[in-house]
């Protein structure tokens, strides 16, 4: 019996998938029937590798572990091979808090790159009239005239982001400033 419903489930299926198809190619394009949807396409990795604001941020969070690890360091030598309990207990609660401290700054840090990335990319999709910007590693292919990965990097350069990793006195998570594109006004 189950077989008998799957044709008519498998030409539903058809059915609406062609109807929904049709609607996309519609999509309120009125006398341009042929044209395609323009796409861009961006490398996020690159973009974080080679926008300034990420070297400066990634520069700013590994001096922070090197700086916590040299205080770890001085506090294991300072307790030396005769450490009590209580000496051990303090310096497995420093290194957690090191570690909590490093976490919290480097989740910071990618929430301020993220909106900045974001808004830059929405910028930019604007700008150039695409109706989408897809990230690279999500693309089986594109033409290189698609990437708007130079851009992007261009914009993110051009930027004001604050990239403290500490957080400010009084602040809760979430309430971090937002960045600033050139000549803006919020």
């Amino acid at each position: 019996m189950r077989n008998t419903y799957k044709l008519p489930m498998l030409l539903l299926a058809a059915l609406l998938l062609g109807l929904f198809l049709t609607g996309c190619n519609q999509g309120g394009q009125s006398g341009a029937k042929d044209a395609a949807p323009a796409i861009g396409v961006v490398d996020a990795k690159k973009v974080m590798e080679d926008s300034a604001v990420a070297k400066e941020g990634m520069a700013g969070l590994k001096e922070m572990s090197e700086n916590l690890s040299g205080e770890l360091q001085s506090m294991q030598a300072d307790m030396g091979e005769n450490a009590t309990q209580e000496q051990r207990k303090a310096m497995q609660q420093a290194v957690g808090q090191a570690r909590d401290e490093l976490s919290q700054a480097q989740q910071r840090l990618n929430q301020q790159i993220g909106q900045a990335f974001e808004k830059v990319v929405e910028r930019i999709r604007q700008e150039k009239g695409l109706t989408a910007v897809l990230v690279k590693d999500q693309v089986m292919a594109y033409a290189p005239s698609a990437d708007v990965t130079p851009d992007v990097i261009k914009a993110m350069d051009e930027m004001d982001v604050d990239v403290t990793l500490k957080a400010p006195e009084g602040e809760g998570e979430g309430q971090q400033p937002e960045p600033k594109m050139p000549g803006s006004e919020q």
